[in-house]
């Protein structure tokens, strides 16, 4: 990611392609007035477009909490047009014309979550792994890796003693529900063969 090349300077040999290098950090952010974001807009070069001109959008949590994320977008947010009157969602509502720089980040937003689930599924759940090849096995198996994953997402808000991974990444969250499995299935098991135990020598009794 690079800033717009210098001008042209009259001296000898091939005009640079691009600027200086930029990292997120070297964004300066915004507070708006909706969102839980801070936010920093610029225009960009990068070697994944060329010459093409994109708009790096770099967030960071108001809370403080988090580090920045970097998103690109390939549309020129002043060309966007929006019915506000119209627009269900209160962030864009709260950018309106005078914040539209900011508005690829808040159009994306509602996706995110969507985008989130699909990666952690993938990743985690092995969701593009799956060895099955007809229509109706596949549906199946990916409906079962929805209950899944939407059963672990909520057992730390339904269940006050998981309550620990609300927070936490969803590799540590399978983690720490598989440990609790693996060691009720292993107590189940223990206790089932004390019982067989009791029983074998209350007969020979």
């Amino acid at each position: 990611m690079y800033g717009f090349p210098p001008g042209r300077t009259g001296k000898r040999g091939r005009p640079r392609k691009y600027g200086e290098r930029l990292s997120p950090e070297d964004f300066e952010l915004e507070s708006p007035k909706t969102g839980d974001w801070k936010v920093g807009v610029r225009p960009v070069l990068t070697r994944l477009w060329g010459e093409r001109v994109v708009y790096a959008i770099v967030t960071l949590p108001k809370s403080g909490n988090g580090s920045r994320r970097l998103f690109f977008s390939t549309k020129d947010p002043e060309s966007i047009i929006l019915d506000y009157s119209k627009c269900e969602d209160d962030t864009i509502r709260g950018y309106g014309e005078d914040n539209k720089k900011f508005l690829p980040l808040a159009c994306y937003s509602p996706r995110w979550n969507i985008e989130v689930s699909y990666y952690e599924s993938k990743t985690f759940w092995s969701l593009e792994e799956y060895r099955v090849r007809s229509r109706e096995g596949i549906e199946r198996l990916v409906n079962l890796e929805c209950i899944a994953y939407s059963a672990m997402t909520l057992l730390p808000y339904s269940d006050g003693s998981f309550s620990c991974y609300q927070s936490a990444s969803a590799q540590e969250t399978r983690f720490g529900i598989g440990q609790e499995i693996q060691a009720s299935i292993i107590f189940s098991s223990f206790v089932e063969s004390l019982e067989t135990v009791k029983k074998r020598s209350h007969l020979l009794k």
